[in-house]
Formats: structure tokens, C-alpha cells, sequence
């Protein structure tokens, strides 16, 4: 059904979008036969000397078929027709002015088409306004301004073009558009430097943007995708860690964006949103050599979004928030950012950052500033240039939990500058300094049955790996120098319950072995050993059955045979039994007993009537 027109035959080009791709796709041509006597088939030129011709003679559900060749003219569809040429690469339509191919109906497929401008950068290839059902497949589209261009648009597909050679947007939906798919296209070849692949300008609706591949030419300016409020008519560069956002605070009445599985190749923004609500970004792939790159940028984007999966290697940040809250940053791959973090929340609260890999990065692994409430677990922080995890200017109330941080070069955690009453607990730390902390933090949770980040049996506080404390008790928790506190550099308090390494006791001895009976007053020797899982040195205490102990004898290597002599005062049956502990005073059970008899002889003339010794 026709909408109100706003702006006559007019294509409003709003926001660009760039998706440039990776990877070489082959893309076949669509033949498609065509019965030349079939009803509702039009053919040019055999029957029409050009499309517009064509198309003014046709009704609505016709197929125009246009054959190999050079068509001049800028095309008007205003009917619902099938819109197919021959051959993708001979079947040439070029506009003289302004947009090639305009579309004013509902219900219209172009297919197959080369479609280009005779001036580069002074128009655009298919521009659509006001109406419903389209379907833009198999085309190449280049030496434009703007590829394809929706305004107020509901139910597209765009998908399998080829859009190269543009100056300013590869495909832009703008203004009321809903229900558009936009997948498998390839866009490259940018000749603008503030370009952008793939455009979108608020309010819309279930958008997917899926399987694109989209190249930049590594200029600083160019997006990959962009979605931002119809005020701005380009792409606004936002500090990602700025707490200045209230100029850029407008709504962007958006639901249910999803950006999946797109490759995007040297922009200096790979997905940048500002003020959008509800999307998912999941398994893109962003890479840029350009120093100023950046692969994810969220700015004043308030709920309900999701970055996952997804796996970056730029210059710049890796994925960054500025005035963000509520967005789940989980599962996601960064590695190789020079110059900033490979995560940074500025400004952003109620976040949650979770389950990623961020390794190798020149600066720290995840950066907060004035950001409040936000939870860190279960992420792999490793081989950064600098700190693990840093918090920065007045970071506050904030969960960092199961995370694995490990040879970072300066520190594994830094809080500097007015940060407090946030918790740490249960991280494993092992770093060149593990913490650096100037306020009140806090370092450990209440002592809690449940398996620790090192396979312990309590929770409690986090395992530092140049702890040099001890587990007396064998619960797996330090109970010797505390709090510890990185050597002073936690300046007030520390982690009062650090991990150590689980310190099994001993195993049970073995039965001893020796004389099962003799006479009061003889010695005998009796032998055991044990082995300690932890391979620690052992003592063994020994008791004899009759009310007398050895006293703890060792140390011993774990596993040596050991011996131990007794003698009896008294005749009578004897459970002789021993037991280990380690260095640490962890005790093993008792060893199975073994019975000795012991006789009260008197003396004889007949010693060979004696029990045999």
C-alpha cells in the first residue's frame, strides 16, 4: 500500500552503512529462461526499446525481461513487476543523473543487473521510498554515490549484490523501515574517506544484517556498520570512554537489530551504534591495520543488547561503551589492539562482561572509568601489554569474579582514583605485579563451600601466585601472613582468605610389617611407608598398643621405607598401628593394625623351647 510521500520522487539518503567483505565469493549469474510468447512477460528491446518503456506498458505482476546490453536511462518502477536482466555482467543499466533505478510501488524484484551512475559520487544505484515487498538480488552496483538506498520502507531483501566504487553509502535504510534483510552482499572498494558500508537511521525495526563481507580502505573515517538517530546525517565520532554524552543523548527508537556472522576488513570503525536499544552483534569477524581502528563502538545505547562472539583485531579499541547500560559483552575474542583497551566501558553501568579471551592487547584488557554496578567473570586476560583489568576514576560497586589473569606485563588488577567497595574474589592472578588498590575494596567474600577457580573446596578470596603464606588447616585457604596485599600495594586491608593450591594430607601407611609375637623385654623392628599426593616430605607417629607413642619421627621423603624398633614390658596382644602428616602438619588416618603377641617367659634350662626370636 502507497504511504504518504514526503519528498515527491526524491530518495532521502540518511545514515551510511559499510559492509565490506573478506573473502572472495563467487557469484554465479542468474539465467533466467524466458518464454518469449508467455503472458505477463515483457522482453526489451525485442518488444520495448527501453526498460521505462517497458515498464510503463506493463501491469502489475508482469515480468520484464531485459536482454544483454547497454541500457542509458534512469528507470522508474512504479508497478509491481519482476524486474530481471540476462546476464548480471552484460546487462548494463546506467543513469545518467541523479538514482538509476527508483521504486515506487509495492511488491518489486530487480535482479541481475550491472547498475551504475555515468558520474561518480553524483547519485545513487536503486533508491526506494513509501512502500512494501522488495526484493534487490544478484546485482552489481558501482561507480555510484550510494548503492541501495530504503526510506520508509517495510519487507526488503538485499541480498547477493555486489556494490563497489561508491563514494559515501553501500546500502542505507533510513526513516520507518521494518522487516528488512540484508545478507551476502559484498561491498568494497570505498572511494570516499568518511564512506560507510551499511547504513542505518532510526526508528526501525527487525533489521538483519547477516553474512556480508564488507572492505575499507584503512582510512580512519570509514564505517563498516553504522546505526544512529535521524538527527545526525552522518556518523558521529563519539569518545568511547567519554563522560560527556548528554549532547548525544536522543532516543533511537529501534527493536530487534541483529548484525551476525559479517566479515569487516580495514574500516576505521567496524560496527559503530549510537543511541540503539535492542540488538544483537554476534559472530562478526572485525580486523583494520589502521592504528585508529575501532571494532565495536556502543555510545548512549541504554538495554536489552547483546555482543557475542564475535572476534577482533584492530588498532584501537576493541569493543568500547560509552554512556551504555545493560549490554552483555560475552564470548567474544580480541587480540592485537595497539593503542587502547580490548574492552572500555566509559560511563556505562548494569553490564555485564563475560566469558571472552582478551590476549596481546599493547594496553589493558578491560578498562573502566566512572563506570558503576558493571560484572566481570570467567574472562581469560592474558599477555597484555599492560594491566589485566584497570579501574579508573570513581569505577564503583562492581562484581570481579573467575576470571583467569595471567602474564600481563605491568599489573593484573589496578584500581587508581577514587574507586570503591568493589568486589574482588576468586580470580587466579599471576602477574609481573598482581594488584595495585589506593581506596577501599574488598579482596574476598566470607569463607563458602563451593569448588574456587583452582579446584579448592571453599570460596573465598583469590589465588596469587607469589603468595608465599600457608594452609595450615588443609581447607585450601591461607592461613599465615595476612591480609595479603601484592607486597604493600593494596594499601588498605587485602585479601584476608587467599587461595592456595589444595594441600592433600598424606595417605594412610601401610599395615606395618615385622614379628607378629615375641617375649617381654626384646626389641623389634617394624616397617611402613606412605606417599604424599602432594609429593611434601612426611613424618610418621607411631603407637605400639600398650599406652606409649613414638612421637612424630621425620621428615622422610614421600614414599621411602621407614622402620621403627619397640620393646614391651608386659606380656599381652598388641595393635601396633601408624600414622603420616606432611611438612604443613596435615594429618593422615591411621594405618590398619597389625596384631603383635607378646609371651612373659621364664627362664629355662631348655632354650630351645624358647619362642624363636
Amino acid at each position: 500500500m502507497r504511504k504518504n510521500r514526503l519528498i515527491g520522487k526524491g530518495i532521502v539518503f540518511g545514515i551510511v552503512l559499510l559492509f565490506v567483505g573478506a573473502s572472495a565469493i563467487s557469484v554465479i549469474s542468474t539465467d533466467v529462461p524466458v518464454d518469449e510468447g508467455e503472458r505477463g512477460t515483457l522482453i526489451v528491446p525485442d518488444q520495448y526499446p527501453t526498460i521505462q518503456a517497458a515498464i510503463d506498458n506493463a501491469s502489475d505482476g508482469d515480468t520484464i525481461y531485459v536482454r544483454n546490453g547497454f541500457y542509458p536511462e534512469n528507470v522508474e518502477v512504479t508497478k509491481s513487476v519482476n524486474l530481471i536482466g540476462e546476464d548480471r555482467d552484460t546487462t548494463i543499466i546506467e543513469g545518467p543523473y541523479g538514482v538509476t533505478i527508483t521504486c515506487f510501488a509495492d511488491g518489486i524484484n530487480v535482479t541481475n543487473f550491472t547498475i551504475q551512475n555515468i558520474e561518480l559520487g553524483s547519485g545513487g544505484g536503486i533508491g526506494c521510498e513509501y512502500y512494501d515487498n522488495i526484493v534487490i538480488s544478484y546485482n552489481k552496483i558501482r561507480h555510484i554515490g550510494m548503492g541501495i538506498g530504503l526510506y520508509s520502507w517495510d519487507n526488503a531483501i538485499i541480498s547477493n549484490n555486489i556494490i563497489t566504487d561508491y563514494c559515501y553509502t553501500g546500502i542505507s535504510i533510513n526513516y520507518m523501515c521494518s522487516n528488512i534483510r540484508i545478507s551476502d552482499n559484498i561491498i568494497s572498494n570505498p572511494v570516499n574517506p568518511v564512506a560507510t558500508g551499511i547504513s542505518v537511521t532510526e526508528p526501525i525495526f527487525d533489521i538483519t544484517i547477516m553474512g556480508n563481507d564488507i572492505y575499507g580502505n584503512n582510512e580512519d573515517s570509514q564505517y563498516g556498520i553504522t546505526g544512529v538517530p535521524t538527527k545526525h546525517n552522518m556518523p558521529l565520532k563519539i569518545s568511547p570512554t567519554s563522560s560527556y554524552h548528554d549532547a548525544h543523548k536522543r532516543s533511537f527508537s529501534s527493536g530487534n537489530i541483529i548484525i551476525e556472522h559479517n566479515t569487516i576488513i580495514d574500516h576505521g570503525y567496524g560496527i559503530s551504534l549510537v543511541s540503539c536499544n535492542d540488538f544483537n552483534i554476534s559472530y562478526n569477524t572485525i580486523s583494520s591495520n589502521s592504528l585508529n581502528s575501532f571494532g565495536i563502538v556502543l555510545d548512549n545505547s541504554m538495554g536489552a543488547n547483546t555482543i557475542l562472539g564475535n572476534t577482533i583485531s584492530t588498532g584501537n579499541y576493541g569493543i568500547s561503551l560509552g554512556g551504555s547500560d545493560n549490554t552483555i559483552i560475552s564470548g567474544n575474542t580480541i587480540h592485537n589492539t595497539e593503542i587502547n583497551p580490548g574492552i572500555s566501558l566509559g560511563d556505562s553501568s548494569g553490564n555485564t562482561i563475560s566469558g571472552n579471551i582478551i590476549q596481546n592487547n599493547s594496553k589493558a584488557g578491560i578498562w573502566l572509568s566512572a563506570s558503576n554496578g558493571n560484572t566481570i567473570t570467567d574472562n581469560v586476560l592474558q599477555n597484555n601489554n599492560d594491566t589485566g583489568i584497570y579501574l579508573y576514576s570513581s569505577s564503583n560497586n562492581n562484581i570481579i569474579a573467575n576470571n583467569s589473569i595471567v602474564a600481563n606485563t605491568v599489573y593484573g588488577i589496578k584500581l587508581w582514583t577514587n574507586n570503591i567497595d568493589n568486589s574482588i574474589y576468586n580470580n587466579y592472578f599471576s602477574n609481573t605485579i598482581n594488584a595495585y588498590d589506593e581506596e577501599n575494596n574488598i579482596w574476598n567474600i566470607t569463607k563458602t563451600p563451593g569448588t574456587n577457580i583452582i579446584g579448592g573446596p571453599y570460596l573465598g578470596g583469590n589465588y596469587w601466585g607469589d603468595y608465599a603464606g600457608v594452609d595450615t588447616d588443609g581447607d585450601g585457604i591461607g592461613d599465615t601472613d595476612l591480609p595479603y596485599n601484592s607486597s604493600g600495594n593494596i594499601q588498605h586491608g587485602g585479601d584476608y582468605h587467599p587461595l592456595t593450591a589444595p594441600n592433600y594430607a598424606p595417605e594412610p601407611p601401610t599395615r606395618p610389617s615385622g614379628r607378629t609375637f615375641g617375649t617381654v623385654g626384646r626389641t623389634y623392628s617394624y616397617t611402613t611407608n606412605t606417599t604424599d599426593p602432594d609429593g611434601d616430605d612426611v613424618y610418621y607417629l607411631w603407637d605400639w598398643g600398650d599406652g606409649t607413642y613414638s612421637g612424630w619421627l621425620g621428615p622422610f621423603v614421600s614414599g621411602a621405607v621407614v622402620s621403627k624398633s619397640h620393646q614391651w614390658t608386659t606380656s599381652g596382644a598388641y595393635q601396633v598401628k601408624v600414622k603420616a602428616k606432611d611438612i604443613y602438619d596435615v594429618e593422615s588416618s591411621w594405618s590398619n593394625p597389625l596384631t603383635v603377641r607378646i609371651f612373659q617367659v621364664k627362664p629355662t634350662p631348655y632354650p630351645f623351647l624358647m619362642p624363636p626370636e
